[in-house]
């Protein structure tokens, strides 16, 4: 009885261990998600933030809302070229990427800071669960910025098909940068911008 009680605690302590594994490139490229985050805001905790992000294989849809009545939406096609942004307000507005991205130095460049802030602020700070972990809400989220940090600010242009190791995790690792480059003419414009 006393060995099938630490066979048990055993197999559940493996269990957790294999839970904290990270997600690879491709599970977060081809991944399909809707997440929600919300948390109590300013003034006194009365209203709320809420950052949600929907993402179906390359297209990601970020909406924010603040005090109810202040309302950011962006969609990004991590797999279309030329990098870009379209935020919506009314009408759409698309934001091209330049060469490179210096603190603040264009629309777009602005409009990046801007959504890396409320996906870190109000949304990897406030989600629940592990960020290693694509099905609960912190890993959707993290897996999200991941893709729009080589995206928007190294400018990197995903192909649906090829198979991506080590671009998202490990930084711009060069070597499988020149293969993905070499093999599916993957743009990558100069310049990586801070994201």
């Amino acid at each position: 009885m006393q060995f099938f009680r630490f066979s048990i605690i055993f197999l559940l302590l493996q269990t957790n261990g294999f839970s904290a594994e990270m997600f690879s490139d491709m599970e977060c490229l081809n991944s399909n998600f809707d997440s929600t985050v919300e948390h109590k805001a300013m003034p006194f905790g009365l209203s709320k933030n809420i950052v949600t992000v929907s993402k179906s294989e390359c297209l990601l849809t970020i909406a924010h809302s603040k005090l109810k009545f202040i309302k950011s939406h962006w969609t990004i096609d991590v797999c279309r070229g030329p990098v870009h942004i379209k935020k919506t307000s009314g009408a759409v507005e698309v934001l091209k990427r330049e060469k490179g991205c210096l603190e603040g130095s264009s629309e777009y460049c602005k409009e990046v800071k801007k959504i890396e802030t409320i996906l870190q602020d109000d949304g990897l700070i406030f989600a629940t669960g592990q960020k290693e972990d694509i099905s609960n809400e912190h890993g959707k989220i993290y897996c999200s910025v991941l893709l729009l940090k080589r995206y928007l600010g190294d400018g990197i242009i995903f192909n649906r098909g090829s198979d991506y190791q080590g671009i998202l995790l490990n930084g711009v690792n060069q070597k499988a940068l020149n293969k993905v480059n070499s093999d599916e003419s993957t743009p990558v414009e100069d310049g990586p911008a801070e994201f």
